[in-house]
């Protein structure tokens, strides 16, 4: 399954990571990542389609992040 591309995504704070910590904000993209093992069956039956994306949210200033969001939001 492709990733998306990281260009979609504001780069400002944001970072691609294969998994969730930390304090700053992660994007995750599960089918490439933290579950690209599992075939698309069990992707499917996980609910995770191939534009599932995560986001854990750090401490950065949450204007800062909702603009970031609408910014990624309004490539799409």
């Amino acid at each position: 399954m492709p990733s998306p591309s990281p260009c979609a995504w504001p780069r400002r704070h944001p970072r691609w990571h294969p998994r969730s910590g930390g304090v700053h904000t992660l994007v995750l993209h599960p089918a490439s990542t933290s579950h690209r093992q599992q075939s698309d069956e069990e992707l499917a039956a996980a609910g995770i389609g191939a534009g599932t994306v995560g986001v854990s949210v750090g401490i950065e200033h949450p204007e800062d992040l909702w603009a970031d969001v609408e910014q990624a939001l309004a490539k799409v």
